[in-house]
């Protein structure tokens, strides 16, 4: 009797045991689906959030890498349903690391696009203001070369079209050079010409100050840079008039509101400021490494090297209380990481 009451002691516990352990894995598992569904969801928010940025951007190339982020994640709820959790999992991290990937895409082009755009237009205002002055009768070399300029601009146009925005800076910058050497060709045009170039650096101190003042939401150095972009205005119909004293004096004025709303828009140079400039500077460098590394591009490698070269430089002058010199060296390197993000992923650029 106390054998068959032993027996069914070892039956319950192993009954009991079986019971215990059964449940362990049901709850490990319904962790690890929670789990997996949580990195699901929030892969989806982050798609969601990437196709807002994308579609504002027109980005061809942004819109692929989202196409197969999009993919990706299909079929890992694919696997999340078949209960291939660790396959799933796996799928979904990168469909949220190509998200990351399409947004920086996005808005690199979204700031090529903008530059390119400027390009063309100053190219074209140049060579209007030129064939004006020049004339149609001037004959030989000043004319060839604004015939090659006016080819440049079309062919600019065109990459433009075909979202190939760094082939569309370069060769608008090729056209505005060759403009700049007929117009110092032409008989006479000394004047014009350099009119011509101070009208050009202001108009390119006005697309670099047009990011700063936008990153400073400041309404103040925004009022400033509207009130230069008015006086440069005046100032290109000026020249285009051949009333070139009151160009040049024009585009100075401009380019003294210019320096203006950028000093706005960085504030007074003090150290919690300067802090700020290198700590956005570092962000940006930590987002351009992992593009840069993927790309498995020596140049843009090379480029990043030198801005963290640039960067550690403005860290050391800050902690020595040198603000002036630490903000230009990160001004240096956030320079250079566009720079380096280019040549990462050049679209396509011949």
């Amino acid at each position: 009797m106390r054998r068959i009451i032993h027996l069914r002691w070892i039956g319950t516990a192993i009954l009991a045991a079986l019971v215990l352990s059964t449940s362990s894995t049901v709850l490990a598992q319904s962790g690890a689906n929670d789990r997996v569904e949580v990195a699901l969801q929030r892969t989806d928010e982050a798609l969601a959030k990437a196709r807002l940025v994308v579609q504002e951007s027109d980005s061809r190339r942004a819109r692929e890498v989202l196409e197969t982020a999009f993919r990706i994640q299909g079929e890992a709820w694919n696997r999340f349903r078949n209960s291939r959790l660790v396959e799933a999992a796996s799928l979904t991290a990168e469909a949220r690391q190509l998200a990351a990937r399409a947004v920086n895409l996005a808005r690199e082009d979204g700031a090529l696009r903008s530059r390119a755009g400027r390009e063309i237009e100053q190219a074209r205002r140049g060579l209007e203001a030129a064939r004006e002055h020049i004339g149609a009768d001037v004959a030989g070399a000043a004319q060839r070369l604004l015939e090659q300029a006016a080819e440049l601009i079309e062919r600019a146009q065109v990459k433009f079209g075909e979202q190939q925005y760094e082939a569309a800076f370069r060769l608008a910058t090729s056209a505005q050079q060759l403009i700049r050497q007929a117009v110092g060709m032409s008989g006479g045009s000394e004047s014009a010409s350099r009119v011509l170039r101070e009208l050009e650096r202001t108009d390119h101190l006005i697309e670099r100050v047009a990011d700063l003042v936008s990153e400073s939401d400041n309404p103040d150095a925004q009022a400033m840079l509207d009130r230069g972009r008015a006086v440069q205005t005046r100032a290109w119909d000026a020249y285009r008039d051949g009333r070139w004293p009151a160009a040049a004096a024009g585009t100075r004025e401009a380019r003294n509101l210019a320096n203006r709303a950028r000093a706005l828009a960085q504030g007074p140079v003090n150290s919690d400021n300067v802090a700020r400039a290198l700590a956005e500077t570092d962000r940006l460098l930590d987002r351009a490494a992992d593009v840069v590394a993927e790309s498995g591009s020596d140049a843009a490698v090379s480029i990043l090297e030198r801005a963290r070269g640039h960067q550690a430089k403005a860290h050391d002058l800050l902690s020595e209380g040198e603000l002036r010199k630490a903000l230009a060296e990160t001004r240096v390197a956030r320079s250079l990481i566009k720079r380096a993000l280019r040549a990462a992923d050049p679209a396509g650029v011949r």
